[in-house]
């Protein structure tokens, strides 16, 4: 939850390597903006002390024994839809940074600029805003510049896992049709509509059908003219 007008950000950090867990503490305990007000060193346990504590960001590493940075985001986008989530982590890998954006992080900053980036994308992550570490953000531009649009749009759909039936269960989600109307348009009874529309709310990790549109939307899986 966003942090009231004057008052520091409060933070959880989840992060299993100690030496670096206690020098981002030393690091944000000399910035009045953040509040440090818990500290974990597995994802299980982070999510419990983002429970109890409420925090405006959660910053989380990515590769971790046991629950993976990428589940523990997914989760709290799930119990703690307000709680802003910052992935902190070494890897600058496209693959990872598209997979914990999808999970819900609202940023992602690279260990080797933490000095630098940390605080700004934390008050950026309360504030509800995206943030990319350069250095990631200009390996996703290299990636996706030279694909055809094409090409970038089947990569897309692959990585939703939709199935054909779903894709058109979707593309007429997006054009504002009733889960009766979809039924009637594909010759499918309307409980089978029920049963596609939450496997790509699974999917898609989308809330609610409004959020599934837009997604697809927003990443061309659809055409809402079509």
């Amino acid at each position: 939850m966003s942090a009231a007008a004057g008052e520091p950000v409060t933070v959880v950090l989840i992060d299993d390597h100690a030496m670096f867990r206690q020098a981002l503490c030393r690091l944000l305990s000399a910035e009045p903006r953040v509040r440090v007000v818990g500290v974990a060193e597995g994802g299980e346990e982070g999510i419990a002390c983002a429970r109890q504590h409420q925090p405006a960001v959660v910053v989380t590493d990515l590769r971790m024994p046991g629950m993976r940075g990428v589940e523990v985001t997914r989760t709290l986008d799930e119990v703690l839809p307000d709680v802003g989530v910052l992935t902190l982590t070494v890897s600058e890998e496209h693959e990872d940074v598209l997979e914990a954006l999808r999970a819900g992080a609202r940023g992602y900053v690279v260990k080797s600029s933490a000095q630098e980036e940390v605080v700004p994308a934390i008050l950026a992550t309360a504030r509800g805003e995206a943030w990319l570490s350069p250095k990631v953000a200009g390996r996703l531009v290299d990636e996706f510049k030279h694909l055809p649009a094409v090409t970038l749009e089947e990569t897309l759909k692959e990585e939703t896992h939709l199935t054909p039936r779903e894709q058109m269960v979707l593309a007429r989600l997006a054009q504002g049709m009733t889960n009766r109307e979809i039924a009637a348009a594909l010759g499918i009874a309307e409980t089978t509509v029920k049963t596609h529309l939450q496997h790509i709310l699974d999917k898609l990790h989308a809330r609610n059908r409004l959020e599934a549109a837009s997604f697809a939307l927003k990443l061309g899986l659809v055409d809402p003219d079509a």
